[in-house]
């Protein structure tokens, strides 16, 4: 068992690593930028750097929902974790605590839901996001 932890913290750890070196590589932004969202990752191109670790990492869209159903942000749900532009979370209960403390939201009540809500207005732009996962090569 403790082995097992040991090596799903080295995954997370690295997984880390890889999406903020990719963010620390200005053509992310540019590509928000000029993507349908016109945005960074936490102001709208969320769904598409959900997406571009959808390519690259395997796994299913999740969102964090504020109590009202309205959908705040996207990430991704992996075999080993949970990716967003903050890095890789070993549950979702982490995930969503990193995000509220990030964004300031710590009274908040929030969940984590999975699929892409079609009402949330956050776009989606697959080129943009197949162009973000080519950056990891």
């Amino acid at each position: 068992m403790i082995k097992k932890y040991s090596a799903l913290k080295n995954v997370i750890q690295a997984v880390t690593e890889e999406i903020k070196t990719v963010l620390d590589d200005n053509k992310v932004w540019q590509l928000l930028e000029s993507s349908s969202a016109k945005s960074g990752i936490f102001d709208g191109g969320c769904l598409i750097f959900a997406q571009a670790l959808q390519i690259v990492y395997r796994g299913q869209i999740v969102r964090i929902v504020r109590k009202n159903g309205i959908t705040e942000h996207y990430g991704l749900k992996a075999s080993f974790g949970y990716l967003d532009g903050y890095g890789c979370h070993s549950s979702a209960q982490e995930w969503l605590q990193n995000y509220t403390r990030e964004e300031d939201l710590p009274n908040a009540e929030y969940s984590v839901l999975s699929g892409i809500d079609k009402e949330s207005g956050i776009l989606s732009d697959i080129e943009t996001s197949l162009k973000i996962a080519n950056l990891w090569n």
